[in-house]
């Protein structure tokens, strides 16, 4: 089943910026069951891949996930959740579009992973809205999570959790000099996630992005042809060692080891 991605999304149309805000309705169920897979695809020429049709698959251990199909919109974006609750022993997601596969690991402790596409064909398919404005735009995106010790939900251990209501800072450095904040707070929404888009009056090719949240900051380059950057942020306790946590085979199997010793060297039962 496809759900919307909950973002809290921001245009920026003039100079001193202005702003227009849209907060899209967020999908249903816990941040726990669900994990997230967005991206941005454009064309050959740098513009958003209208239309095309990306399938997303996973390969969990311990899940049976069924592929799904996804449009790309008229900004080159698209979004989908799927209800996978335990993704502590790994895997693999991947991409497939106009011939094109790409695989990334399951993101164990984020459950989110976002992808950036180029494909190698001009598409025909426009949206005037978007085309008009597309090279005076930048998006930021991502989601801010806090790693813990541990808390089990419904019979599962997990070692991250969400940060809502979240404000970050977010700053465009052109090589004019001038540094043009975005006008207000951007907040993440119940999952952690954000998503800013400015739009400025005239086009642009260089420029820098830096995103702050807590004592954390991410800068980068814009990347002009994807024209957006993902930072995703833990604020949690950096001395967490996400190595240390047990995934669901190797418990059992030191559990078993544990009860041989103990009952003499006999073999211990695996359920």
């Amino acid at each position: 089943m496809r759900f919307l991605l909950p973002l809290l999304v921001v245009a920026l149309v003039a100079l001193p910026l202005a702003s227009a805000q849209t907060i899209v309705r967020p999908p249903s169920g816990a941040w726990h069951d669900l994990y997230f897979v967005s991206g941005r695809v454009v064309d050959a020429q740098g513009l958003p891949a209208v239309n095309q049709k990306a399938v997303i698959s996973f390969d969990v251990a311990g899940a049976t996930v069924k592929p799904l199909t996804t449009t790309i919109t008229c900004a080159g974006d698209f979004t989908a959740t799927f209800p996978i609750r335990d993704v502590r022993r790994g895997g693999t997601v991947t991409l497939e579009i106009d011939g094109q596969r790409i695989t990334q690991k399951v993101d164990t402790h984020l459950r989110r992973t976002d992808f950036e596409v180029e494909l190698g064909r001009r598409v025909d398919n426009q949206c005037s809205q978007i085309f008009d404005v597309w090279h005076a735009r930048f998006t930021v995106t991502g989601r801010v999570i806090e790693s813990v010790a541990g808390h089990d939900v419904n019979g599962t251990r997990y070692f991250a959790r969400p940060l809502p209501q979240r404000l970050m800072g977010v700053v465009i450095l052109f090589p004019d000099g001038v540094n043009r904040p975005a006008p207000e707070p951007i907040v993440t929404n119940e999952y952690g996630d954000y998503k800013y888009s400015f739009t400025f009056h005239d086009n642009f090719t260089i420029a820098k992005v830096v995103i702050t949240i807590a004592d954390k900051k991410y800068e980068s380059f814009i990347d002009n042809r994807t024209r957006i950057a993902v930072a995703n942020f833990d604020l949690g306790d950096p001395s967490l060692d996400r190595s240390a946590i047990p995934m669901p085979g190797a418990a059992l199997a030191g559990l078993a080891l544990a009860l041989a010793v103990g009952l003499g060297g006999r073999r211990a039962r695996r359920d």
